[in-house]
C-alpha cells in the first residue's frame, strides 16, 4: 500500500514492500466532532463508566482529580480511543505529571493487565465498579479490547473512504474556552496515542491494505477528491527538490 502525506509509526513496515495499486491518502486537519459521531452511534468510551481505581486505603481516585503519589507528583486518567478499519478500541492516558516543574511522561494502555501492572507501581489496584449508584453491565474486560462499529458508523466509513479515527482527551486539557476537538479523521495521529501495543507495524499495515484495497474499494463509491496543494504534489511524485537544485555536500 502506498500512503500520502505524514509518518505514523507503521509506514516502518512500507521497508518490506508495499503495493502501489492501493493508495490510503491521509488528510491533515479534518475533524469529526463529538455530536456528529454520536449521531452516527459513536460515543467516546469512558473507563470510568466500569471501573474504578483504588489506593491502599480504598479510596476512589477520581479521574478528574489529581491523584499526588508524592508531594512532587501527581497522577491523571485521560480517555483516549480509536477506529481503526472498522473496529473501535478504547485505552486509558495515564499521565505521571510534576506538580513543581514540567515533568510530564505519559503512558497509554490498552489492555487490563497493562493498567493492572501500572498502577501497581503506585500501589494502586483497578477494580470493577461495584455500588448500587454505580451498577453497570461492564467489566474490565469489556472496556478494552476490539468492538465492532454499529452499522451507521459502518456506513459513514464506507462512504467517505475513512480508514483511521482517533480520540484523545488530553488534547482537550484545561481547554475551557473552546469544545472538545473531536475525532481526528485519517491524520497520522496513531503513533501518537501508542497504537503500536495494539497492532504492531506490520500488522497494522496489512490491516489498512486489506480495508482501503478491499473493503472500501469494493464500497464503490466515488473516488476522495483530493483538494491539499501539498498532498496532490506529493501524489505526482513532486517533493521540497523539485525545480530545485539539491544542496551540494
Amino acid at each position: 500500500m502506498r500512503i500520502i502525506y505524514g509518518k505514523d509509526y507503521y509506514d516502518s513496515a512500507l521497508a518490506f514492500g508495499q503495493d502501489a495499486s492501493i493508495v490510503y491518502v491521509r488528510n491533515k486537519d479534518k475533524m469529526l466532532s463529538l455530536d456528529e459521531a454520536a449521531k452516527l452511534g459513536l460515543t467516546v468510551p469512558q473507563w470510568s463508566d466500569g471501573l474504578r481505581v483504588f489506593d491502599e486505603t480504598r479510596n476512589h481516585v477520581n479521574k478528574f482529580l489529581n491523584y499526588y503519589v508524592t508531594q512532587k507528583q501527581c497522577l491523571r486518567f485521560r480517555d483516549v480511543a480509536a477506529v481503526v478499519c472498522g473496529k473501535i478500541y478504547a485505552g486509558v492516558a495515564v499521565s505521571l505529571e510534576g506538580a513543581y516543574d514540567s515533568t510530564d511522561t505519559t503512558c497509554v494502555v490498552w489492555t487490563e493487565d497493562a493498567f493492572s501492572d501500572y498502577l501497581a507501581q503506585f500501589n494502586l489496584k483497578l477494580q470493577k465498579k461495584d455500588s448500587r449508584a454505580y451498577r453497570r453491565d461492564k467489566s474490565v474486560g469489556s472496556f478494552f479490547g476490539s468492538k465492532p462499529c454499529p452499522p451507521t458508523l459502518t456506513d459513514y466509513l464506507h462512504r467517505n473512504k475513512i480508514t483511521v479515527m482517533t480520540y484523545d482527551s488530553r488534547k482537550d486539557l484545561l481547554n475551557f474556552t473552546k469544545k472538545s476537538e473531536g475525532w481526528r479523521v485519517d491524520q497520522p495521529t496513531l503513533s501518537g496515542i501508542e497504537f503500536y501495543k495494539v497492532l504492531p507495524p506490520f500488522e497494522m499495515m496489512q490491516e489498512a491494505s486489506m480495508w482501503v484495497g478491499g473493503v472500501l474499494a469494493a464500497s464503490g463509491n466515488d473516488t476522495v477528491e483530493i483538494t491539499d496543494d501539498v498532498i496532490k504534489a506529493e501524489k505526482h511524485g513532486f517533493d521540497k527538490w523539485s525545480f530545485r537544485t539539491p544542496p551540494s555536500r
